[in-house]
């Protein structure tokens, strides 16, 4: 076959220039198409004659760059190569054209607004159309449909909640478009260090401790020049201190946190700073904006644990409450951490921790208890509360400071190692998602019970409820990890592509089974060709010189592919080491036994076919070895031959036209040979440097060998490997130096003087004499340039091969260490895997296992896109290995590094595209990517399979794996696992069951058996987010089956179909239903009793002794005492008072029962019949009860007891000393009767015994807490007739002022040293005297006396004798005698 066969194809215009094949187009791209001058033709049809498109050349479509004539972006124009339009990897790349090889391109109908190809593309033919779906309704939000909010974290937990949010919601596609301008953030915080953390990612940042705190806390309370600031003295106790300097953090004390707010707040810029912030949410060209409500929603993030969230949140959420009302409706919502969340970091100081939050609750229950207006207890004046001195006049709030508050705590139910961040994820995941719409309404049915407080009987006890504007929350995500999955399998496969370039091993497939079966060959290799050259093996490579190293190496990598390629060879099979030995060797050679090579002269037409429509796509060595070492070994060079024959061509059109004129002298003519000797050797140069073609094949020249183009443009689809394989044929060939010539003599004309005229006749053989010599120096310096050439070019090659050696030579090591990381990367995940703090994968089995490798080995591994003959990857690895041959490289595993991130750059782009999906993208499989529910059931089938053969997946890994699943794939459908089979569903079920069990949880310890009763309306959520792209799928059928406990599934408005979110919550309760409330209760109460405190535990010190429990036991404990508290001093009176007539008590005890006697029937108790109805009234069994019935018992008959209640009336207000005188008596005798009990009854009484003993103990403690109580109140009355000249005539004794004032007096001095008494005994270390018996024992010693006992000591004996006086409290002799 010649190459006119060539010329012309049926179908080609005669007037269509031919090209000939491996040929360059005689036509520039620039000028392929006629210049467009305006678009807006009717129709653009390129010139037929410019659309020939012969074998081994390129399409005659103009690039990118040769667009820009035409007016349209080259993305959308219909000139673009095929390779261009489609942007993602396919396995048509490579092909210039999908039409068939040959044909011309149809024309092409355009308009000046559209362009439409015409009915004659193909189908398929890339277009807008069918490339990206143009209007994507997943995309088409409803506006107007986003809140403004403000997220503000205070304290160092409360700024990690809302920077969790934030990073949650920044990661969002969508959050530029719709919630960038509607959703801020802010943080306060003491600690400097905590803020510079998360400062860039906030809208705003406020430190609130960079001032000298104690020096204005004695500014502001008037200690210093100025006077006293009432706003502030109002709150700040007159003894505490507070921390000098302008320390970082609260020091966990709260009001050294409400100090910096107050600072902040009045001299700072914080309150018109949030003022702009919230402003800048209510801006009208936020389209996004809610237009159906003003509600501004600020979430209010914080820890009551510490000091600086603690101590400043209510201020601080009054005061953004005021600020948004300005603008619009607030809605506070608060999220408060509780301390256990700390409890492995604050150590030692959990007392104090546990009290401050304790403390920070009853805060905010008081100031709650003003959203309950329906409550007898509802505060119809407001509370007194200065939360904000910017504006002074702020002195009382009439609200509650939150809508409603969640608590977080560390679960009970589950366990859970980053409680705050997943109190952050399940914030995200209900403001951000349908789920808070759907919570929001059903909450809506819930307020109106808010309006009262609970438990419902209280208020009829006179004991103050509890508000019900508490709740938690939990959430968790089943996901499908598409982030962390594409980045295990782009590693995997970019190792996997290198480990193909290297021949580490022989290929498993059977075509190799005869070499496998003797691999001797495969490891070993000879230093040179000699038939008598001894093998060496491959682990004795190491025991040569480098030099030698390395060539065995290189000699070794040849001899494998012979060896491959001849196994292929013999199954009359062109496979993989076929095509990399023909890269190796010129056309027609095949490889032998024993990895030789011999010339198959049947091979040389097809293969010069094949190459001349391929070119070094199909043998880099075909040209190359031709081009620089001939067509054999030992011929001359092909550039070297084209070269000759251009000068001498160009040396007979010299000759043909060159003239001699009349008179030229010899000289002259010398003078022009010069000029000819260089316009010969520009011609020869010319095809040295750009090639030629021969037989229809186009040969490169030493410009694009010397770039290394043959490794890299102009072999899109050869492998690495074989590049490597005809580097190392072009290395051994070019190893045989070429000799410099002899430099060319002069010009000369023998015989003829430089001056001599040159004759007519002897002109023609002058003119050849000197062409002939112009072509020797000519050839003479290309040869000396080739030979430059060949040698810059070998070294070049020597660099390659380096690079090419060390990374084979590093790869081993390099492998291992890459699939430790693999490994590591499956087993530990990554952020995708660890988005959310309670989330369950896709893809991961109940023993924790991860499926990736599965996955990769199914579905990754077998893509075209990422295998060894697409052309992008090898475009990569070459133009890398090409990249680090021009410019050198670094060392072994910086050089590897670079082409294992460049491999996994490329397939990290592909997979993240195929996984997560495009949303533009028409076509529903790839715009939603991997979805969830295609995911389990792959999750189903890989769990089958490895738990089917795990033994043989433990030992061989990866090829026990990859083997599994293609085994799997290749068997027919009605023998794979049926994912509707009642095992694999109860696997699914058993998933997601446990997902909801143990993660989608309350974040916090919830007290269920106290959420029942007392009129408590708990509102419980459990809702999950689901997509559409569940519908009719396995996952869907396991879901209706897994009986999830009345959880609802919440559609509308969540298109995720990578995510399922499940969330749970518990609304609409009061603080006491949630555990470890009564350990904070402990703590606080235990703190606050120290003697001696490091800190104030509320930040207001009119709460520090006036707030009410939290506990409604506690509660009403405390309202039984106070009762008793009011009622014992009377009930004191009463049980020492004696009736003059009978002698005995107006309360006395009969038969274990308390009895009132009848004023008016003063009856004996011995004379009263065992009916007590007559002359006495029962009042209880026991002490307590008695003395609570007492007063019910006087206000039910006020006649009957007007005598009783007269004269308590007059012993309350002081009249009575010798009443009291008797009262106080009572404390003591209880005390002492309860000891002599607890002694008598032992270390273990009995129920009825401990209840004994508890009512004296309940009724000492009460009297004496009562007593106290009456000192005050008596102090006061005798103050103010002191001071104001009070009467003292009006008194129920009827005295006169001066009797009045001495018995009040009297009383008063009476309970002073019942007071001092009582405290001598709490704490005698404290007292000021000792009983009467003792003090002889502190009378002086006489000067005799002294001196003689000082005598004694000092000469070591005693003089002194005993006294004869008998030491108080020991027994006479004679009384110990009588006693014997």
């Amino acid at each position: 076959m010649n190459h006119q066969s060539f010329a012309r194809r049926p179908g080609t215009p005669a007037s269509a220039p031919v090209r000939t094949p491996g040929t360059r187009s005689k036509t520039p791209r620039s000028n392929a198409w006629h210049p467009i001058q305006n678009t807006s033709f009717e129709r653009l049809a390129p010139d037929p004659k410019h659309l020939v498109r012969t074998p081994g050349t390129r399409s005659p479509l103009p690039s990118r760059n040769n667009l820009a004539h035409t007016g349209l972006h080259p993305r959308y124009s219909p000139l673009i190569h095929t390779r261009d339009v489609t942007d993602d990897l396919s396995p048509t790349h490579g092909r210039t054209s999908l039409l068939p090889r040959g044909e011309p391109l149809p024309a092409i109908a355009f308009s000046a607004t559209a362009w439409h190809p015409s009915p004659c593309l193909p189908e398929g033919f890339p277009t807008m159309a069918n490339r990206q779906n143009l209007v994507v309704d997943e995309l088409l939000t409803r506006p107007s449909n986003v809140c403004p909010t403000l997220f503000v974290g205070l304290g160092g937990c409360g700024c990690q909640i809302v920077m969790r949010v934030a990073r949650h919601l920044k990661s969002r596609p969508d959050y530029a478009e719709r919630y960038k301008d509607l959703t801020k953030f802010a943080l306060i915080d003491t600690n400097i260090n905590d803020l510079e953390l998360h400062r860039e990612d906030a809208d705003e940042s406020f430190l609130i401790s960079d001032f000298e705190k104690e020096a204005y806390a004695n500014l502001a309370s008037g200690k210093l020049f100025l006077e006293a600031d009432d706003y502030f003295t109002q709150w700040v106790p007159k003894d505490y201190r507070f921390r000098a300097g302008d320390t970082a953090g609260a020091g966990q004390i709260r009001i050294e946190s409400r100090l910096g707010s107050y600072y902040q707040m009045k001299h700072g810029d914080l309150v018109p700073r949030f003022r702009r912030l919230l402003e800048s949410l209510k801006r009208h060209e936020h389209g996004h904006r809610r237009l159906d409500t003003s509600e501004i929603r600020i979430v209010l993030c914080f820890s009551i644990a510490g000091g600086t969230g603690s101590g400043s949140f209510l201020p601080l959420a009054y005061m953004l409450r005021d600020q948004a009302r300005a603008l619009g409706k607030p809605n506070m919502l608060g999220v408060c951490v509780l301390p256990a969340v700390f409890e492995d970091k604050t150590g030692a100081n959990k007392d104090g921790t546990f009290a401050n939050s304790y403390a920070a609750l009853k805060e905010v229950e008081h100031l709650m208890k003003l959203g309950s207006p329906e409550s007898s207890f509802f505060p119809t004046d407001g509370i007194e509360f200065h939360y904000d001195p910017s504006d002074t006049s702020k002195r009382a709030v009439r609200e509650k400071p939150f809508e409603f508050l969640y608590l977080i705590d560390k679960p009970e139910s589950f366990s859970v190692d980053r409680p705050v961040d997943a109190a952050a994820d399940g914030l995200y995941l209900q403001l951000f998602s349908p789920l808070f719409a759907v919570q929001a309404g059903d909450y809506d049915n819930y307020t109106q019970h808010q309006r009262f407080l609970v438990p419902h009987d209280f208020e009829a006890k006179g004991i103050p409820g509890f508000t019900s504007f508490y709740g938690s929350y939990g959430s968790a995500v089943l996901l499908v990890p598409t982030d962390g999955l594409a980045e295990y399998c782009s590693r995997a496969a970019a190792l996997n592509i290198m480990r193909q370039s290297f021949l580490g091993a022989i290929p498993a497939d059977p075509l190799y089974n005869s070499l496998r079966s003797h691999p001797e060959p495969f490891y070993e290799v000879t230093e040179r060709d000699d038939e008598d050259a001894r093998p060496v093996k491959m682990a004795d490579f190491v025991k040569k010189e480098e030099g030698i190293r390395h060539l065995l190496r290189d000699r070794l990598f040849q001899k494998r592919v012979r060896l491959l390629a001849r196994c292929e060879a013999d199954a009359g099979e062109f496979g993989r080491f076929m095509a990399i030995f023909r890269h190796g060797h010129r056309l027609g050679e095949v490889p032998r036994e024993n990895a030789t090579w011999a010339l198959d002269p049947e091979r040389l037409t097809p293969d010069r076919e094949q190459l001349a429509d391929r070119g070094m796509n199909f043998s880099i060595g075909a040209l190359t070895l031709e081009a620089l070492c001939g067509p054999k070994a030992g011929a001359q060079p092909g550039l070297l031959a084209a070269a000759r024959r251009a000068i001498e061509a160009a040396s007979e059109e010299l000759e043909a036209e060159v003239s001699v004129e009349r008179n030229t002298l010899a000289r002259d003519l010398v003078g022009r040979a010069l000029y000819w000797s260089e316009d010969l050797k520009r011609r020869g140069q010319r095809v040295l440097d750009q090639g030629y073609t021969q037989h229809g094949i186009a040969f490169p020249g030493l410009e694009a060998l010397l770039e290394l183009n043959f490794l890299a443009s102009d072999t899109e689809d050869v492998s690495l490997a074989a590049k490597r394989f005809a580097v190392l044929a072009m290395r051994d060939e070019l190893r045989t130096e070429m000799r410099q010539p002899p430099a060319p003599t002069p010009f000369e004309l023998d015989g003829i003087d430089d001056d001599e005229k040159i004759k007519e006749k002897d002109a023609p053989d002058l003119i050849r004499r000197l062409i002939d010599q112009a072509v020797e120096r000519a050839t003479h310096e290309l040869l000396s340039h080739f030979i430059e050439q060949r040698t810059a070019l070998r070294d070049k090659l020597a660099e390659s091969l380096r690079i090419l050696r060390v990374l084979e030579q590093g790869f081993d090591a390099f492998e291992r260490d890459q699939t430790r990381q693999l490994e590591r990367l499956r087993e530990q995940g990554d952020h995708s895997t660890n988005q959310f703090v309670l989330d369950a994968e896709a893809f991961q089995i109940e023993n924790g296992r991860r499926m990736w490798d599965f996955f990769y080995a199914d579905r990754v591994a077998t893509m075209p896109e990422l295998a060894m003959s697409n052309p992008h990857i090898q475009q990569r690895l070459s133009g890398t290995v090409r990249d680090l041959s021009l410019r050198g490289s670094g060392s072994t595993t910086a050089t590897l590094n670079q082409l294992f991130d460049a491999l996994k750059s490329l397939a990290h782009t592909h997979l993240t595209r195929t996984l997560c999906g495009d949303p533009k993208i028409a076509d529903p499989a790839r715009r939603d990517g991997l979805t969830l529910a295609q995911a389990l059931e792959l999750e189903v089938v890989y769990r089958a399979l490895y738990m089917s053969n795990l033994e043989a997946i433990q030992q061989r890994k990866d090829a026990a794996i990859t083997e599994v699943v293609a085994r799997y794939r290749a068997q027919p459908a009605e023998r794979r696992i049926d994912l509707t089979e009642a095992i694999h569903q109860d696997y699914l079920r058993d998933k997601i069951r446990r997902v909801v069990n143990e993660r989608a949880d309350l974040l916090v310890s919830y007290d269920e058996s106290r959420d029942q009763h007392g009129g408590v309306r708990p509102n419980h959520v459990f809702l999950a987010a689901i997509d559409e792209s569940f519908r009719d799928t396995t996952v869907e059928h396991a879901l209706d089956g897994a009986n999830l406990g009345g959880m609802r599934w919440v559609k509308q408005g969540w298109h995720n179909p990578r995510q399922i979110v499940f969330y749970r919550a518990v609304l609409n309760v009061p603080l006491y239903v949630f555990g470890r409330m009564s350990e904070m209760k402990d703590h606080y109460y235990r703190f606050k009793n120290l003697s001696k405190r490091s800190k104030i535990l509320h930040i207001d010190r009119s709460w520090e002794n006036t707030l009410p429990d939290l506990d409604p036991d506690t509660a009403q404990e405390q309202h039984r005492q106070e009762q008793m508290r009011a009622n014992i001093v009377n009930f004191a009176a009463l049980w020492t008072l004696k009736d003059p007539l009978t002698r005995q008590g107006y309360i006395v005890l009969r038969d274990g029962t308390y009895l009132l006697r009848d004023p008016q029937n003063p009856t004996s108790l011995q004379s009263a019949s065992s009916d007590t109805s007559t002359g006495f009234k029962p009042l209880g069994e026991r002490l307590a009860p008695a003395i609570n019935a007492l007063p019910g018992t006087l206000d039910a008959e006020r006649v009957k007891y007007l005598p009783y209640l007269q004269l308590l009336t007059a012993v309350r207000e002081g009249m009575a000393p010798a009443v009291l005188q008797q009262i106080v008596t009572l404390p003591f005798q209880w005390r002492k009767n309860r000891d002599e009990l607890r002694t008598q009854y032992g270390t273990s009484p009995s129920p009825l015994q401990q209840l004994k003993l508890s009512d004296f103990t309940d009724a000492f403690n009460r009297l004496r807490e009562a007593l106290d109580g009456l000192l005050e109140h008596l102090r006061n009355i005798e103050t103010e007739r002191i001071t104001l000249g009070g009467d003292a005539s009006a008194n129920a004794a009827g005295l006169t002022p001066a009797q009045a004032g001495e018995n009040l007096r009297q009383s008063v001095e009476i309970l002073r040293g019942f007071q001092q008494g009582w405290q001598s005994m709490e704490q005698p270390e404290r007292s000021t005297s000792v009983p009467p018996s003792f003090r002889s024992l502190f009378r002086p010693l006489g000067e005799d006396e002294l001196h003689n006992t000082l005598e004694s000591l000092r000469i070591g004996t005693s003089t002194a004798e005993p006294s004869p006086e008998r030491t108080p409290g020991t027994r006479s002799s004679a009384a110990l005698d009588e006693q014997e």
